[in-house]
């Protein structure tokens, strides 16, 4: 994936994965856009400053789960203290699409662009793999503000 990521942020690194696994018949949205856009100092910024990857660990549409997302959102200046509150859901509702995808396939995408987890309409779980690629000279700046570097004791 990340030969794909360089063709679109020249300089840059694996900041963090996770899987992250949605439980059967959550009805949760929580539209976020994600670091380093999370941070304050970066907020506003509108430089491509990372890519975020979502690996489809099974298929995944709309009754499955599938990542929501707002084109060409990231254009937008969210307020991401607002985001965490709730403001945005109904923009995020009205807007925002899922893409299908296949087991194995990725989706990219800016991390500036509002998001969501999505509901899922059935009993069986959605994992998928998340990757969140950083601009390589912003990785030890932002490494300083976040916290999951620092949750498990060490930092």
């Amino acid at each position: 994936i990340q030969p794909i990521v360089t063709d679109y942020l020249y300089s840059n690194q694996l900041y963090s994965s996770d899987i992250v696994v949605i439980e059967p018949n959550t009805k949760w949205i929580n539209p976020h856009i994600d670091t380093p856009h999370r941070f304050q100092k970066y907020n506003y910024d509108k430089r491509l400053l990372g890519v975020q990857a979502i690996v489809a660990l099974s298929d995944l549409d709309e009754h499955t789960g599938a990542t929501g997302l707002v084109p060409k959102s990231q254009n937008i200046d969210f307020n991401i203290s607002l985001c965490y509150k709730g403001l945005y859901q109904e923009f995020f509702k009205t807007n925002c699409i899922q893409p299908k995808m296949s087991k194995g396939s990725v989706l990219l995408y800016n991390c500036r662009v509002l998001h969501s987890s999505m509901p899922i309409k059935q009993n069986t779980s959605r994992p998928a793999l998340l990757l969140n690629y950083l601009d390589s000279s912003i990785i030890e700046d932002v490494k300083s503000m976040d916290n999951i570097w620092s949750s498990n004791g060490n930092t």
